[in-house]
């Protein structure tokens, strides 16, 4: 915990950790002053898109965004996790704020209206997307293809997806800090493309794209890659204290570079040792913290379908910033949360994340109850059969384990009769005495 006790005043020059409140305060009042004066016109009336929205409307809710995050930024809690700098984690949790109102708006509207909303984005949603489905050829081998012999495989290796999902479980490796985990997470959410997959066109995958380019393919490389840079930056040794290198000195360019490199590593890299299997209360919140992270992944497919949103839009690619760099804080401060006995309460990204996700589900049963009618297969019953009797059986394993440490303490240490051995301590006593 050294690493939290205000190390920023070392790291930092002066002008990055002392606060600034009322400078940035009269700084954004000029901003908002500046802008609400030349851009917008005072007197002349602002035109509108096809969709009704003006260019006023869309300027205001944007400075609203400016000013809100510059609240943020400067009064918004701290959390566990320091580097780059507090005020990055600041503006990461404003960002999340205000994607949770959003979203929060959008699941007290109709349907129609829901999918129109996103038009003051772009007048090019809010239209129904053509359905596609990664399984109208499962061949792996395709001779009458003139350009190769294994051209299914080979869309399906070079798609942007495949690169997608290798740096993205190379980040989620760095983030969960645990292989056996990061293999499970994989695992299973191939199973919820199986099982989803009636519903959702896109979940619908071939076999050897399930297992050779995901399980073992971009996952399995992510996680190698994610599990070396965890054991990199674990190893690496910690510079505590500042001190001017004696001898040898670098150029000034050359130090301040490596100087602003070294403030995007973390002071000290945790192991995160979940115990899943020491007692019940852990095993409950290891599957909580799966859900949360499965959640955050099918929530992506679920609501791009429901509201009409194209895969590679850029809105999306917004949601992955603000998720990807949430669960760094969240995951930080939910694994001090089980594991530090003193820590009582969450801290403010888990409370704030558990929310927002709260709120995607929510807009996926209620917009999607009456879409999503099909049941379940008959193999995707058996299957979630067998995993939910594993898991009971997870279960009760942790839960003797937890007895039995319950027990072992109980045996080492009786307030009754304490084994206080006091023996040796007269026993020095009396040869000092001699």
């Amino acid at each position: 915990m050294l690493s939290h006790h205000e190390l920023e005043k070392f790291d930092y020059n002066s002008l990055f950790y002392t606060p600034r409140t009322l400078s940035t305060l009269f700084f954004t009042l000029l901003v908002l002053n500046l802008f609400a004066y030349t851009i917008v016109p005072i007197n002349e009336a602002s035109k509108q898109d096809s969709q009704g929205f003006t260019f006023a409307s869309k300027i205001g809710i944007g400075a609203s965004v400016v000013a809100f995050l510059a609240f943020a930024s400067t009064q918004f809690p701290d959390t566990l996790v320091k580097r780059p700098h507090p005020i990055f984690w600041r503006l990461i949790m404003g960002l999340l704020a205000l994607y949770t109102l959003f979203m929060t708006f959008v699941l007290f509207q109709p349907l129609d209206d829901a999918r129109r909303i996103f038009k003051f984005f772009d007048n090019a949603l809010g239209e129904k997307l053509p359905e596609k489905s990664y399984a109208d050829d499962c061949r792996i081998f395709t001779p009458e293809n003139p350009y190769s012999s294994f051209q299914n495989v080979y869309e399906a290796a070079v798609d942007v997806h495949f690169f997608a999902h290798l740096f993205g479980w190379w980040f989620k490796m760095m983030i969960i800090r645990d292989v056996k985990m990061c293999w499970l997470l994989s695992i299973v959410f191939e199973l919820l493309e199986i099982t989803f997959r009636h519903w959702l066109p896109n979940f619908w995958e071939c076999w050897w794209d399930h297992l050779l380019l995901d399980v073992f393919g971009c996952n399995m490389l992510g996680i190698i890659l994610g599990a070396w840079s965890c054991n990199y930056l674990y190893m690496r040794r910690m510079n505590w204290i500042y001190d001017k290198p004696h001898g040898s000195h670098p150029a000034p360019c050359a130090n301040k570079l490596i100087t602003f490199v070294n403030k995007f590593r973390p002071n000290v890299w945790t192991r995160y040792d979940w115990s899943v299997f020491s007692s019940l209360t852990r095993y409950n919140q290891f599957l909580f913290y799966c859900f949360i992270c499965l959640g955050i992944d099918c929530m992506n497919f679920f609501n791009k379908f429901i509201l009409w949103i194209p895969a590679n839009h850029k809105l999306l690619s917004v949601r992955l910033f603000i998720w990807a760099f949430t669960c760094i804080a969240a995951s930080k401060e939910y694994f001090e949360f089980i594991q530090n006995a003193h820590c009582k309460r969450v801290g403010p990204f888990v409370w704030l994340s558990c929310l927002c996700l709260g709120v995607e589900l929510s807009i996926s049963f209620k917009f999607g109850y009456q879409m999503f009618t099909t049941p379940f297969p008959w193999y995707v019953q058996v299957m979630w059969a067998t995993i939910w009797t594993f898991m009971f059986a997870g279960a009760v394993y942790a839960y003797s384990n937890g007895c039995k440490q319950q027990e072992s303490k109980e045996k080492d240490i009786d307030m009754l009769d304490p084994a206080i051995d006091v023996e040796p301590i007269y026993e020095n006593e009396n040869k000092k005495n001699k």
